[in-house]
Order: C-alpha cells, then structure tokens, then sequence
C-alpha cells in the first residue's frame, strides 16, 4: 500500500491452465459502508503471475474493508474465480513532530503519517504559548506531495 500516492498492488500467483490463459482479471468490492465495485485487467509480470495496481481515487480514499477477487478465463472460455482475500485498510494514526531551527525564534513543524496523500488537502497547527499572556495562533500549511 503507497499511502502518499493513494494505491495498492494486487498480486496474482500460480495462474495455470492446461488450455491456457485467455485473461486474469482483479474485482476489488467495498465492504463496508458504499457498495463500490471496479474491475481491473492485469498484467502479466511472468509466467503464472499477475498484477493490477488499484488506485482507491476509484473508492472516494475511503478506509475500511475490502473485498479483493481474482477471476481467470482459460483457453477454453470458462470463467472461474480462483482467489478470494478480504483487506482492511486503516487511516493511519498522525504523527506531528516540532524543532528548533535556531535558538527561540524559529520552529518547525512537519505532520506524517497523514493517510492517502491525495486526499489531504492542507494540514493546520494551533500553537498555544505557556504563558497565559500570549495568545495562541494557528498556522495552515499546504499539502505537499512526496
């Protein structure tokens, strides 16, 4: 799962047939919550092994559960489904790191771990002093891609 880049790869091993492979195809079904389902053609990486890469745009970036299936027609014409997986994907917990740039003046935040990159669109920081006299401020930043 590339979560800055917002896909996953599906692999497919063992892939055989007497009577050849016609195609192998990969259906991937949200489980929970939107019904979404997408089909995706793969490609073949060697001989019994395929692959698709999902791009979870086509799912809105929603986390949760899917279903994953890998369906293969043979030489012959018969469809058949030959793997079965469910996977959860998890929004990650953030992490927000701060440093001194130079002494008292300068700091630096950075936040990761933020999820599927395209689906961020900026991240905001509330800086709240010690001091009661001081107000607290609140700095946006863009989202940046990795």
């Amino acid at each position: 799962m590339n979560l800055n880049k917002g896909t996953f790869r599906v692999n497919v091993r063992g892939v055989e047939s007497k009577s050849g492979i016609k195609s192998v195809q990969v259906i991937v079904k949200k489980l929970d919550g939107t019904k979404i389902r997408k089909e995706y053609k793969t490609k073949k990486a060697k001989a019994g092994y395929y692959y698709a890469d999902i791009d979870m745009k086509s799912f809105k970036y929603q986390y949760g559960t899917y279903g994953i299936y890998a369906k293969v027609k043979d030489g012959n014409g018969i469809n058949e489904t030959v793997a079965e997986k469910k996977q959860l994907i998890e929004e990650p917990i953030p992490v927000i790191d701060a440093k001194l740039k130079s002494k008292h003046t300068k700091l630096m935040l950075s936040a990761s771990n933020l999820g599927m990159g395209a689906n961020v669109k900026g991240v905001r920081f509330k800086v709240v002093p010690v001091e009661e006299k001081s107000a607290a401020k609140t700095y946006t930043l863009p989202a940046t891609k990795n």
